[in-house]
């Protein structure tokens, strides 16, 4: 029996601004992964715009099975799931789910650090190419739109935590 209303457990502003960020992140990961996030010109010869998703399928057509896999998994998977389980421990909580959300936004602590992965490699990507002699790189839209995603999917989790913890203990014990 749920003795908790949603209306009490989540603020109204909560309500209406959570799932509209969650899709503003969702939307700032697709232009993160298809949008250039590096442009590379080496030697005022060659230029060349980096973008994750092509990046990820030549390393895949080039043999790079591991390498790929490991950029699919902390640029593709972690990262969706982690705004994904934030929906899903937010829905719980509208529910009056506490425990269940309690136990997702404990999965997201868990795995959530690992998502970033995928920024610190971007990070030293850029890093790399900007400390070559021979070559300049110039900062593109999509590493902006990444660099939001990730940023906007942690303030995400650590609101819906903040929710969840905020829930008093005897309406928790009650609400499963």
């Amino acid at each position: 029996m749920r003795d908790v209303s949603p209306h009490r457990t989540v603020p109204r502003l909560d309500r209406v601004s959570i799932p509209v960020l969650a899709a503003l992140a969702i939307g700032l990961w697709a232009a993160g992964v298809s949008l250039p996030i590096l442009q590379v010109t080496k030697l005022f010869l060659w230029e060349d715009e980096i973008v994750i998703w092509q990046a990820m399928q030549q390393l895949f057509l080039e043999g790079q099975t591991v390498l790929g896999l490991i950029l699919v998994l902390f640029t593709l998977v972690l990262p969706l799931a982690k705004v994904f389980s934030t929906g899903y421990a937010f829905r719980a909580l509208r529910h009056a789910r506490t425990e269940s959300a309690a136990r997702t936004l404990g999965w997201i602590e868990r795995f959530g650090r690992w998502s970033m992965l995928d920024v610190f490699v971007i990070a030293v990507a850029v890093f790399a190419a900007k400390s070559g002699w021979q070559a300049e790189a110039q900062i593109r839209p999509g590493l902006y739109c990444f660099a939001g995603f990730a940023i906007l999917s942690s303030a995400l989790a650590v609101r819906v935590k903040q929710l969840t913890d905020r829930v008093p203990a005897r309406a928790a014990s009650r609400s499963g």
